[in-house]
């Protein structure tokens, strides 16, 4: 199942608080080039929303398993705890889950399944339906609630 784009530019948000060599070695050794111009988090929400499902899936693996590591190095802790939680939030919503063991993907989908939000947004935004715009905002601050909430809701 791919990423959303939300989870992508969450991702780039928190590489941001990594120190350039940390961030420049993980790109590095996942086939990303390394560059700061014209700014390291321009730049890297570029890198997040273009890759390669595989480049990101693996980095964000990496970061789940090493967690301990990219923590030490962000100063206050609060920020990594701030970014990590939102990143994970937005994976939940693509149906992936964080976990000391790696990425893990948290329901089965069939292969090539997009992702519904992602589905629904692109057809709102093409459609001619007069309130597709009021349609959107409800989709995202759905979202936005869920990510606010920290939890997984329990369905009855």
């Amino acid at each position: 199942m791919p990423l959303s784009r939300r989870s992508r530019l969450s991702f780039a948000q928190f590489l941001s608080l990594q120190p350039e060599g940390v961030l420049a070695l993980l790109l590095k050794k996942h086939d990303f080039a390394f560059q700061t111009r014209p700014s390291i988090e321009e730049w890297l929400g570029r890198v997040c929303l273009e890759g390669d499902e595989r480049q990101i899936s693996s980095m964000l693996d990496e970061v789940a398993r090493t967690t301990g590591n990219f923590r030490s190095d962000v100063n206050p802790k609060y920020r990594f705890d701030e970014r990590y939680a939102d990143l994970q939030r937005c994976l939940e919503l693509d149906a992936f889950r964080l976990t000391d063991g790696g990425l893990q993907q948290i329901e089965p989908t069939a292969e090539g399944q997009a992702v519904y939000e992602d589905d629904l947004s692109r057809a709102l935004r093409t459609c001619n339906l007069p309130d597709a715009a009021a349609v959107l905002t409800a989709l995202d601050q759905s979202a936005d609630a869920f990510r606010r909430q920290g939890r997984i809701p329990v369905c009855a």
